[in-house]
């Protein structure tokens, strides 16, 4: 599949939200959850929620979350 990013009337659109992120200090959890939804010309094609931690660095957190989007994108079925 290929994604491309354009401002000009685009086909697909990605929608999030963070639900929820709490953020650990510096060796506990950090988590996050994030609900995302993918739109085709206005109408809603799907829908999932990502749960994401990790223990250290927080910036790998939401890399990770935006790994498991784009997975979902993909079609991948490993998350």
């Amino acid at each position: 599949s290929g994604f491309i990013i354009t401002h000009e009337n685009p086909k697909y659109i990605l929608k999030y939200k963070v639900l929820n992120y709490r953020k650990g200090r510096a060796l506990s959890k950090s988590t996050l959850e994030v609900k995302a939804a993918l739109y085709d010309e206005g109408n809603k094609v799907g829908a999932w929620t990502i749960a994401a931690w990790v223990r250290g660095v927080k910036a790998r957190l939401f890399q990770k979350a935006a790994d498991e989007i784009m997975s979902h994108l993909r079609g991948d079925s490993d998350f």
